[in-house]
Parts: structure tokens; C-alpha cells; sequence
């Protein structure tokens, strides 16, 4: 279970930090 959570947590870290990178990119 614990490691699960960790795997979603990681999961959307991930998914957010590219996320804002690639609007980030888009803006410049």
C-alpha cells in the first residue's frame, strides 16, 4: 500500500513538473 503511494505521489510530481515546463516552453 505504502508503495503505491509513493508510486502515485511520485506519479503526478512528475506529471506536474513537466507539465509546467512545457508551458514554460511555450511562453519563450
Amino acid at each position: 500500500m505504502i508503495t503505491t503511494i509513493s508510486q502515485l505521489t511520485s506519479l503526478l510530481i512528475i506529471s506536474h513538473l513537466t507539465y509546467y515546463f512545457l508551458i514554460t516552453s511555450e511562453k519563450e
